[in-house]
């Protein structure tokens, strides 16, 4: 079902798309359409409207430790310092360098 706002999105996709097609530059079309300039970037790297409108998935930094966190915190470490200060001593800071080298330790 189509809704006003993914209406709104395809036609300002199309709208900006043209702007560009025309040569104008991002400044230029914010400027034009009274969007953020920031908008503009987003709407002109995204390859459909389909993109637009379904949104992205956002990845983290975190994302290659999260099984290893989740490990930990069902386990029960929940102090901080405590675990930092063991995992100085077993040598797992260097480990988070090389986030491969914790799935394979981390494996049953």
């Amino acid at each position: 079902m189509r809704t006003t706002r993914s209406d709104n999105t395809e036609w300002r996709w199309y709208e900006i798309q043209a702007l560009r097609v025309q040569g104008l530059s991002m400044g230029m079309i914010a400027r034009r359409l009274e969007l953020d300039f920031k908008t503009v970037r987003r709407y002109l790297r995204a390859d459909s409207v389909e993109q637009l409108v379904a949104g992205g998935v956002r990845t983290s930094k975190l994302d290659p430790f999260k099984p290893y966190l989740h490990q930990r915190l069902t386990a029960g470490a929940r102090k901080w310092h405590r675990a930092a200060r063991r995992d100085r001593r077993t040598g797992l800071h260097r480990q988070l360098q090389h986030p491969g080298a914790i799935f394979e330790a981390a494996a049953p």
